[in-house]
């Protein structure tokens, strides 16, 4: 069950490296003057995933794991120069996919608690950032695609 639960951390692991937040603080996305706010939370998203990785990783060495990074496939060619409001649909839905494979993989470690609660919490704080990033959309009139 360790392994299993060392498997489920590592995929988590990757999904928090290679997350949206990241491609978009990567890329030469356009930020107007106005939307300064956006870029802000957005950041606030890229520590705050960082921080998740760590917490992760530090989890599989707990564990006896070793933590590596999974390439996760992430369609990221298309946000060169795009404004930054007309993002923030896509990481709402990243972020909901997260909330959801948080919430599995809480489900699927077994009886360790102190991997569920971890997940339990990750999962909370993907959800009060899909909260923040739907008032963002709903304030700047971005749509979902």
């Amino acid at each position: 069950m360790i392994r299993a639960t060392i498997d489920i951390l590592s995929e988590l692991l990757g999904l928090e490296e290679r997350s949206l937040c990241t491609r978009l603080m990567e890329s030469t996305m356009f930020v107007s003057r106005p939307a300064v706010k956006e870029l802000t939370f957005v950041r606030s998203m890229v520590c705050a995933g960082e921080q998740n990785a760590a917490r992760l990783a530090a989890a599989i060495l707990d564990r006896g794991g070793s933590p590596a990074l999974r390439i996760n496939d992430v369609q990221s060619g298309d946000l060169h120069f795009q404004d930054i409001r007309c993002l923030l649909p896509r990481l709402v839905e990243e972020r909901e996919a997260l909330v959801r494979k948080y919430t599995l993989a809480a489900g699927r470690v077994g009886d360790d608690t102190e991997v569920q609660a971890l997940l339990s919490n990750i999962a909370e704080q993907h959800r009060e950032e899909v909260s923040s990033l739907g008032q963002l959309c709903s304030d700047t009139a971005c749509h979902k695609p």
